[in-house]
């Protein structure tokens, strides 16, 4: 099972009655790092300039001499094989314009994430106070096997790391001609976070698309169990019920344990809603 964390408000319990998750841009994530890809594009492209072949040199002129003709453009390649450290010094002149336009590209890239984060965990305290506005909140438990299968094929483990994702050093190896190296693991950096976070043992599902601009919901199905917060007030609480007699979905108060510290949940035994 995973579990999805929320407060009780007019979007949530939205997405509960229809069977949808939110996804969130990264920016609105509570981590300011999350899925920031970054790397140091001129210590790339000096690399490249240095060791590469003719393809750098293309694609270092392609890019620098966009509004010259196929030829021109030849004949500056020619000029710069000869020499490359015409490139490396025009390259170095002009770095702040390289950074500033790289520095867009990696906000483009990071806009056109969409994310929505679960846990393996029920039991947790933090999780509660931290995703579930103190307790007053709920948790939705979904068994995978009754989610979509674009959903539950494309949900995977974060992994908590004291390293982050070297983007320089791959793209380096990667543009040098090194074949064992895959540049797709840049893209793994929405599933990497610091070990500081992995007492939440989460999962994510990811949806990069470029043409979305804002969060929006995704229809996966409906959990399994609601875990009410006990401190959920008593509006909430029949408006959850409603939803969950509505959707055949089993709910259960989370309760504090006498025999540890900790909470457990206590189940409602709800009667279907006819029809």
């Amino acid at each position: 099972s995973l579990f999805k964390y929320r407060s009780a408000d007019a979007f949530s319990l939205k997405n509960l009655d229809e069977g949808t998750i939110w996804l969130s841009d990264p920016i609105a994530l509570n981590n300011p790092f999350d899925s920031l890809l970054s790397w140091d594009i001129i210590e790339i492209l000096d690399d490249l300039l240095v060791w590469g072949g003719k393809d750098a040199g293309e694609l270092f002129i392609n890019n620098h001499y966009p509004n010259l003709s196929r030829s021109q453009r030849r004949n500056q390649l020619r000029s710069f094989m000869r020499d490359k450290s015409k490139m490396r010094e025009l390259l170095l002149q002009q770095q702040k314009q390289f950074k500033e336009k790289n520095s867009r590209n990696l906000q483009r890239y990071r806009e056109a994430m969409k994310i929505c984060s679960f846990t393996e965990r029920l039991d947790t305290l933090p999780m509660w106070a931290h995703y579930a506005n103190n307790h007053r909140g709920f948790c939705m438990e979904y068994k995978l096997s009754s989610l979509t299968s674009e959903f539950a094929e494309n949900v995977f483990p974060v992994l908590y790391t004291q390293e982050g994702i070297n983007s320089t050093s791959i793209l380096k190896q990667y543009f040098s001609g090194n074949k064992r190296i895959n540049p797709d693991r840049i893209l793994m950096v929405p599933f990497i976070k610091s070990i500081d976070w992995s007492y939440e043992k989460e999962w994510r599902y990811v949806l990069d698309n470029p043409a979305l601009k804002n969060g929006l919901p995704l229809k996966i199905g409906f959990p399994d169990t609601v875990y009410l917060g006990n401190k959920l007030n008593e509006e909430h609480v029949r408006e959850i019920e409603d939803i969950c007699k509505r959707r055949n979905i089993k709910m259960a108060q989370k309760e504090l344990s006498s025999k540890k510290m900790g909470m457990v949940p206590v189940f409602h035994h709800l009667q279907a809603l006819p029809g």
